[in-house]
Formats: structure tokens, sequence, C-alpha cells
């Protein structure tokens, strides 16, 4: 699915706008809460290294722990202003 399909999709979803610095998912919270990127730029880290950013609209983040109910597997911060929609039923998407 292309991250155009993709948004569409989750589009009816809430959004939610982070402030840069603000901590979306917190590494082995437990949650069912998945993300899909609008706009801005996320940070994933795991004890403490940076491992990775993303800046795509329509990346879907938090889906791992999610899925798996293992809890989230690294925290993820905003880098700038970050508007996501909020899936919080996300197995329901399985």
């Amino acid at each position: 699915m292309s991250a155009h399909a993709l948004l569409d999709h989750f589009a009816q979803r809430p959004i939610r706008t982070l402030r840069p610095d603000e901590i979306l998912v917190l590494d082995g919270a437990q949650h069912d809460t998945m993300f899909v990127l609008v706009s801005g730029e996320l940070e994933v880290a795991k004890d403490g290294n940076v491992i990775s950013t993303i800046d795509g609209p329509g990346s879907i983040v938090g889906e791992v722990g999610a899925l798996l109910g293992s809890g989230a597997t690294a925290t993820v911060t905003a880098r700038s202003e970050t508007v996501v929609h909020v899936v919080d039923d996300a197995v329901s998407y399985t």
C-alpha cells in the first residue's frame, strides 16, 4: 500500500500533534496503539542510542509492541512539530 493510500485509509482516525522532544512511544511500555505519520520527523532510540529517524508520511510507528503485546521495543520522540494519526485498536488491523 502506498503512503498516500495509508494516509487516506487512516484519515478518519484522531490526530495527535507532538512538540519537539515530546515522547510518542516509551521503550518497554505496554500499549495497543500504533501511529501513522502525517508530517514531521520522529527519532527512534534504544538504550539512549539513536537507531533511526522517520520522516516519511504514511510511516507506521508503534506497531511491533502493539501487535505482539510485548511492549514498545524502542523510544520514539518527535524531532520537530509532528502530526500522527492515532490507531488505538492496532490489533484489529491484523
